[in-house]
Order: C-alpha cells, then structure tokens, then sequence
C-alpha cells in the first residue's frame, strides 16, 4: 500500500477543517446559550426587586392594621371596663342602700370632714 504524502495531509486536514466547523458551531450554540443565560439572570433580578417592594407594600398594610387592631383593642378594654364598674357600682348600691346616707351623715357631723361647719349635723332615727 502505497499513499501519496500529499493526499493524507489533504485528507487530514478536510478532517480537520470539518472538526473546526463543529467547534464553530458549538462555540455559537454556547454564546446564545450564555446570552440567553444572562437574559434570564436579569429577569430574575428584575422579578426579586419587584417582590422585594410588594412585599414591603404588604408589610406596611400589616403594620397599619395592627395599630388598627391594637388601638380597637384599648377601646373595647376600656368600654368593657367601664361597664364592669357601672354594674358594680350599681350592684354595691342595690345591696347597700343606706350606705351613702350613712357617708353624707358622718359628712355632716364632722367625722370625716372637719372643715365644713355649714353643714348642719343630721340625726339618725
């Protein structure tokens, strides 16, 4: 068997050429891989700046509706306060009528208030 030198180096370097067609192609395939890649990291950079402002938005909403919830809060406590004292106090009168009476007696005979003398002392029975 005999070759010619010159149709192997021509043969080789067809090979060759064809090899490098093949890296230009892959080399293209990856640079619109790589665009693509960038495409997307910009997407989501984009996407994580408008999540971060909604989710700020909503955690202001939440905030604003604690003050809301916590100031309601402080008002039924102190309605609900204010009706417990209500009916004690209506309560102690019903057991003890003769209670306050008995204040405005010891008022007026100057056991509690010694500096009243205009009042005049009341008897009892």
């Amino acid at each position: 068997m005999e070759f010619d030198v010159k149709d192997v180096l021509g043969q080789i370097q067809g090979q060759l050429q064809k090899i490098d067609n093949r890296f230009d192609k892959i080399n293209d395939r990856f640079d619109e891989l790589q665009k693509e890649v960038v495409e997307i990291k910009v997407n989501v950079a984009h996407m994580e700046g408008e999540l971060k402002g909604e989710i700020q938005t909503v955690s202001e909403k939440v905030d604003g509706l604690n003050k809301r919830v916590d100031t309601q809060d402080f008002v039924n406590r102190a309605v609900i306060s204010g009706l417990i004292v209500t009916l004690l106090a209506g309560a102690f009168k019903m057991l003890f009528p003769k209670f306050f009476g008995l204040i405005r007696i010891a008022i007026a005979n100057e056991k509690i208030n010694p500096t009243r003398p205009e009042l005049e002392p009341i008897k009892v029975g």
